[in-house]
């Protein structure tokens, strides 16, 4: 199983969840509105893919990567 996560603080998080959820060998372990929600994960489980929006509740997930 290929384990992610996703960031966005928008209504796209939604879309991507749901395509995400199509593909069977995909889980999503957390689907997060803030960087800080996705750090927790990072820190304590393997994450194989991480979707990530640029801008994200005001902060840059750029520079967080």
């Amino acid at each position: 199983m290929i384990k992610c996560i996703i960031v966005d603080d928008k209504s796209s998080r939604k879309e991507i969840e749901d395509l995400v959820s199509q593909i069977k060998h995909l889980e999503i372990l957390k689907s997060c509105s803030k960087l800080s929600e996705a750090v927790d994960i990072l820190l304590n489980h393997p994450v194989d893919i991480l979707f990530l929006d640029i801008p994200v509740a005001g902060q840059n997930g750029v520079g967080f990567l």
